[in-house]
C-alpha cells in the first residue's frame, strides 16, 4: 500500500469512482465523509 486515504465529497456516485481509482493504484480508503464536518470526525477516531 502506497498510504492511507479519506476521501471527501458530498456526491456518493463520485466517492465511489475517487475509491475506485484509488484502490487501483495501491491506496488504502480507510473512509468516506460527505462533508468537512464528517471528515474531521474520522479523523478524530
Amino acid at each position: 500500500m502506497k498510504g492511507r486515504i479519506l476521501i471527501v465529497d458530498d456526491d456518493p456516485i463520485v466517492r465511489l469512482d475517487i475509491r475506485h481509482l484509488l484502490e487501483i493504484a495501491n491506496y488504502e480508503v480507510v473512509a468516506e465523509a460527505s462533508d468537512g464536518f464528517e471528515a474531521i470526525e474520522y479523523c478524530q477516531k
